[in-house]
């Protein structure tokens, strides 16, 4: 074998295929199977997922703010902040839900 930092592809392919054994054959698999496998998911995409996520917390957190300090202000709990509360709260847990359900499939999955 050749110890050359500049070997080919060819070269590499070539070695291999001398010194590795063939993979049975298998009348299942069909080489097609390995163009139907689902695309990698671009990292850019990820990413646009992360900053979206961070808005929407901000936007969460400025929203309970403002709920809770005209509560305080007014000193009266009236139904209106009771409607702005659970409104808050249910688009809290769905935000809360639709980040952490994909994560906790992937962490169950890899168990």
């Amino acid at each position: 074998m050749k110890h050359n930092d500049t070997l080919s592809d060819r070269h590499i392919k070539q070695i291999f295929k001398d010194n590795l054994p063939q993979a049975p054959r298998n009348p299942w698999f069909v080489r097609k199977v390995m163009n139907r496998l689902p695309a990698k998911s671009s990292r850019t995409y990820i990413w646009i997922e992360n900053i979206s996520y961070i808005i929407a917390a901000i936007g969460l957190a400025i929203g309970w703010i403002y709920c809770v300090t005209g509560i305080k202000e007014s000193g009266v709990f009236t139904g209106a902040d009771l409607k702005n509360m659970v409104a808050l709260g249910i688009v809290s847990a769905i935000i809360t839900t639709s980040f952490l359900a994909p994560r906790v499939r992937r962490w169950l999955n890899e168990a």
